[in-house]
């Protein structure tokens, strides 16, 4: 369980709900990306990122960072899955989010899910090509670049 500080978030097991794949072989990441949107349900949501352009000590800061900002009502994006690509790519503007951190390349890329269930069935039908799965920890040192970005933007 990860004591996020004083604030009271939703009891979970970050890094026991959590999942990333480094997935290689698909021609159209763009394709693949607007298949994710089916998967979500609730709170669980896939997102696609660029292999080369993620710090991976990123995603799990973001992910309890966006689930806050959600809870709270401070979020700048409507779903969870692209307040965490802000946050992971420690831009405020969307489309640059995307630009910077968004799957690009169907070589390889990372396949993030808050649900581990989802991703499975996900990988599963869309015949992806596993070649790694990410051992997921949260970095507290990450955790506050993240929940202070927004204060030394320009």
């Amino acid at each position: 369980m990860v004591n996020y500080g004083s604030s009271k978030i939703r009891s979970f097991d970050v890094e026991g709900d959590c999942a990333a794949y480094v997935c290689r072989g698909v021609a159209s990441t763009a394709e693949l990306a607007d298949k994710t949107r089916k998967y979500a349900r609730g709170d669980s949501f896939l997102l696609l990122l660029d292999r080369k352009g993620v710090k991976l000590e990123r995603l799990l800061p973001a992910y309890v960072n966006a689930v806050v900002r959600h809870r709270d009502r401070i979020a700048r994006a409507n779903s969870l899955g692209m307040e965490m690509l802000l946050l992971v790519s420690g831009d405020t503007n969307i489309k640059k989010a995307i630009d910077a951190c968004g799957a690009r390349d169907g070589r390889e890329f990372i396949v993030f899910s808050s649900d581990k269930s989802l991703i499975g069935k996900f990988l599963k039908e869309n015949r992806l090509s596993v070649s790694e799965r990410l051992e997921l920890t949260f970095d507290f040192e990450a955790a506050g670049d993240i929940a202070t970005m927004e204060l030394f933007e320009d």
